[in-house]
């Protein structure tokens, strides 16, 4: 069985839920609906788990994206753009070329995974944590968010990353844990296989549970709510950024494109410089060394051919 990648978000979401309230028994009917969940998947062989799956990586895979873009959009600013090149210090220009191999990585996983039915093996969570989480005692406290940030980071972080990337990474309210929270909740809110299987195979098992205490029952939307309260400090306009995340790539890569075909043409501009330049000095070499009454010379060898004549005579 793959790991089960999305625990770790949807722990966080119910961990939201259940906020301050002190009621032992709506945290405990919880916690077990989850456990109970998670270890239904563990022992399945189907694949009814793939969707899920594949849902929380394009989430994980686009906040990273955004991040990426939002890096170059900054960098990109700062510097001019000449004959298919950014003029700028050495160090910028590492920089930008490290974005811009992010980019096009992270454009290629996310096609594969909306291609391909093979399922990434990257969990959100480490075993430790997991562990914990399938157990469902008390695995949903006031430390199971800043868990799962924590260990969201250190999954999404690259150790060859520039500073400024990594600290994007970690940034407190707009770092990789809230964007892929707010990405996560649009995919519960867009996609139809991913609500039914968190409404039949989650909810189902918790609202047992909250029924039999006379609690009111979790719905979807709930879920959903709960990742969107943990990206409420984003931005309206970063937010909107999400939605068109592949179309942003693509102008990126075509933007290098562009810039890439201004250097071929630099260069045969320079090149087609250079052979009228040797052209003309060409022309200028073959002209008569001698322009007088009589005398036909156009090149050295025959003007030493004449001299040579001239002693042969003496």
């Amino acid at each position: 069985m793959e790991p089960i990648t999305w625990a770790g978000l949807i722990a966080a979401a119910l961990s939201g839920i259940i906020g301050n309230r002190a009621d032992a028994a709506f945290q405990f009917a919880l916690e077990r609906g989850l456990g109970s969940t998670l270890q239904d998947f563990q022992d399945s062989d189907d694949n009814a788990c793939d969707e899920l799956q594949r849902s929380f990586q394009r989430a994980f895979l686009r906040a990273q994206t955004s991040i990426a873009l939002e890096r170059w959009d900054e960098l990109t600013s700062e510097v001019p753009f000449y004959r298919g090149a950014y003029s700028c210090s050495p160090e910028q220009h590492a920089e930008i070329q490290w974005v811009s191999r992010k980019l096009d990585s992270l454009k290629a996983r996310l096609s594969q995974i909306d291609k391909s039915n093979l399922v990434t093996t990257q969990s959100v969570v480490s075993s430790e944590t997991f562990e914990v989480l399938l157990s469902g005692e008390d695995v949903l406290g006031t430390d199971t968010i800043p868990t799962v940030h924590r260990e969201l980071v250190e999954l999404a972080s690259d150790q060859n990353a520039p500073s400024s990337y990594k600290d994007k990474i970690s940034k407190e309210h707009t770092g990789i844990f809230e964007r892929t929270c707010n990405y996560f909740s649009i995919e519960i809110k867009e996609n139809l296989v991913v609500r039914d299987l968190l409404n039949s195979l989650l909810l189902t098992k918790i609202n047992v549970n909250l029924s039999s205490l006379g609690n009111q029952q979790l719905t979807i939307d709930d879920l959903e709510r709960s990742l969107g309260r943990m990206s409420r400090f984003m931005s309206d306009a970063l937010k909107e950024d999400f939605i068109h995340i592949e179309d942003k790539i693509q102008e990126v890569i075509s933007n290098q494109n562009s810039g890439f075909r201004e250097v071929i043409e630099f260069v045969e501009e320079e090149r087609k410089k250079n052979r009228d330049s040797d052209q003309q000095l060409r022309q200028k070499q073959s002209k008569p060394l001698f322009n007088q009454p009589n005398w036909n010379v156009k090149t050295v060898n025959q003007s030493s051919n004449i001299v040579q004549s001239f002693s042969e005579e003496d």
